[in-house]
């Protein structure tokens, strides 16, 4: 892989979990406002969905 693609797909996974790490903080700020008990645990699973997943990328991007 060039040096010029694995540049690029960096930045394809970096604006990747940029664009999680802040849908999980409206998410967490939706969570201040939500009374609904079913959509607090759907708010709830998206956001450890999210964050399990930005870990995952941070890994990626340290392993490169």
């Amino acid at each position: 892989m060039s040096q010029e693609s694995r540049m690029e797909e960096f930045r394809s996974v970096e604006e990747w979990r940029n664009k999680l790490i802040s849908q999980t903080q409206d998410y967490k700020r939706d969570l201040e406002v939500v009374k609904g008990e079913h959509t607090r645990q759907l708010l709830l699973d998206e956001i450890e969905e999210n964050e399990a997943f930005i870990e995952s990328l941070d890994n990626d991007l340290n392993n490169k």
